[in-house]
């Protein structure tokens, strides 16, 4: 369950793939796109902004493709199960802990020092110009 005041962190390719069908796994149940966002948000991610869409339309697309390759079954409107034996036991494995990623993601992000911390120690930081930089050399 998400801290309060823990920032959402953007998530896309892999382990978004891996994320929405670890959902689906643990539910045991039809979820619809907008349930597995939810379920996402609430676990401290989103999907990486997207010009017109949303994390559900995002969610809807993956899950689309998904039933298209055989790995999720469409029961309804925009709502997905996982197909049974569909795929290995390595990749249910790595479906249902897509959380371990998460969190390795999360500690090399926190480890990095935002980029407005290290515009001070350059020289880009101070508002300086090209021109003004060439002029003090």
């Amino acid at each position: 369950m998400l801290s309060i005041g823990v920032e959402l962190l953007p998530i896309s390719g892999l382990l978004l793939r891996r994320a929405v069908l670890g959902i689906l796994l643990a539910s045991g149940e039809p979820l619809t796109a907008r349930e597995v966002a939810d379920s996402l948000h609430r676990s401290g991610a989103t999907t990486k902004p997207m010009l017109l869409m949303g994390p559900s339309r995002v969610i809807a697309d993956l899950l689309a493709y998904q039933a298209r390759v055989g790995k999720v079954h469409k029961v309804g409107p925009a709502t997905f199960a996982v197909v049974a034996n569909s795929m290995s036991r390595s990749t249910r494995w790595r479906c249902l802990h897509w959380r371990n990623e998460l969190e390795a993601l999360r500690a090399a992000v926190a480890s990095h020092p935002p980029l407005h911390t290290l515009a001070q120690f350059t020289s880009f930081g101070r508002g300086d110009s090209r021109q003004q930089r060439v002029r003090k050399r």
